[in-house]
């Protein structure tokens, strides 16, 4: 089953599982032994996607495991060399289990930006996410919006599918618009719903719709 996990431009999708931990013994005339050990880190990153939506950038992650991890750094960045953080989010996992979050950013780079993770554990040791970047544009447009039926397209011909998610995330329906005249919401029930519009070069625009 598909969930929104959704990219604009660029996907990102990563796993990081281990680090490597240096221990310091002595043998009985005192010369030092080195040993390398490989341990796991505090998190596992499953996945990391960006998605343009509406005058802002959706970042969603996910996590396989978090043991004595603290917490999560956004970082954003115009030339993907300086860095600056945009927020922070609180470890949400115990153990062993998927954990799901996301941010958006609402202000937004024009033209090309990029986003990383900077994950810090209890210890206040860290690691970054890889780097997803994308580029924000405006002129695309959904509707009406609210919608009680059928959603129309600005630029229509600049699209060749589209994809309907709920607001917690879940896939409802998709199509090619190719020679389509409008997304028919009709049997949606009242709510916010995601749209995202594939275009021919396989870049993505999420946007937020409201059905009454």
């Amino acid at each position: 089953m598909r969930t929104l996990i959704l990219a604009c431009l660029v996907v990102f999708t990563s796993k990081v599982t281990s680090a490597q931990s240096i221990l310091l013994n002595y043998d009985s005339s005192g010369n030092r032994i080195e040993r390398r050990e490989s341990n796991p880190l505090p998190v596992q990153l499953s996945s990391f996607d960006i998605s343009a939506a509406e005058n802002s950038v959706l970042l969603v992650w996910t996590t396989t495991s978090e043991i004595y991890f603290s917490h999560f750094v956004i970082e954003r960045s115009g030339d993907g060399i300086n860095w600056l953080p945009l927020g922070e989010l609180v470890s949400d996992g115990d153990g062993d289990q998927t954990s799901y979050y996301q941010f958006q950013d609402d202000n937004p780079l024009n033209g090309l930006s990029y986003y990383r993770l900077k994950m810090v554990d209890n210890n206040l040791t860290f690691t970054y996410s890889p780097i997803a970047n994308i580029y924000t544009e405006g002129g695309t447009l959904l509707y009406p919006n609210p919608v009680e039926d059928i959603l129309q397209v600005r630029n229509p011909a600049s699209f060749v599918r589209f994809e309907v998610f709920g607001n917690d995330g879940r896939f409802l329906l998709d199509g090619n618009y190719e020679h389509m005249d409008g997304i028919n919401l009709s049997h949606l029930t009242p709510g916010i719903y995601w749209i995202v519009l594939h275009r021919g070069d396989a870049s993505r625009i999420l946007k937020k719709i409201v059905k009454q």
